[in-house]
């Protein structure tokens, strides 16, 4: 009987382990009736100035003046890489956007890769997820994508 109730004890606490192990970390999502963003530490953008010009590329340098940036959290380390979050606010055909983006950077803070989390785009839902394992499910119009990253910090598309 102690058998039984300790291997169903430990089946239990795999199960549960098993579940909690791809914890969410981090949410985006636009307000398509309002046309903003939401995302789930707002708090953590700063602008890009000083030290954190490192994160952008000579080109995003250049078009700073027609695009506001904002670094945003450390979401993950690797041994290679690392992932944080930006926000970036400009000016298409349609009007002004906003767009979250997931950025992985190399040990020398050089910009490796880019997924857009999402953005305001008009009668467009559009949403992601990040979970602890740094795998991201992004959905756009009901219709959900799934991401890895590689070795080498590249967003990899899984079916």
């Amino acid at each position: 009987m102690k058998i039984i109730f300790k291997n169903t004890f430990l089946l239990i606490a795999f199960l549960i382990v098993s579940c909690t192990s791809n914890t969410v970390i981090y949410k985006a999502y636009n307000d398509v009736e309002k046309n903003n963003l939401k995302v789930s530490n707002a708090a953590g953008f700063q602008e890009v100035r000083g030290t954190n010009v490192k994160y952008l590329t000579p080109l995003e340098l250049y078009k700073t003046y027609a695009i506001s940036y904002k670094i945003g959290e450390t979401i993950g380390f690797k041994d290679t890489y690392y992932l944080k979050t930006m926000l970036k606010d400009y000016k298409s055909k349609d009007g002004y956007v906003k767009e979250v983006t997931l950025r992985s950077y190399n040990n020398k803070d050089s910009l490796m890769n880019e997924l857009s989390l999402t953005k305001t785009i008009k009668d467009t839902m559009f949403s992601s997820v990040i979970y602890k394992d740094l795998s991201i499910k992004k959905t756009v119009n009901g219709k959900e994508y799934f991401y890895k990253l590689s070795k080498e910090g590249k967003f990899i598309r899984t079916p």
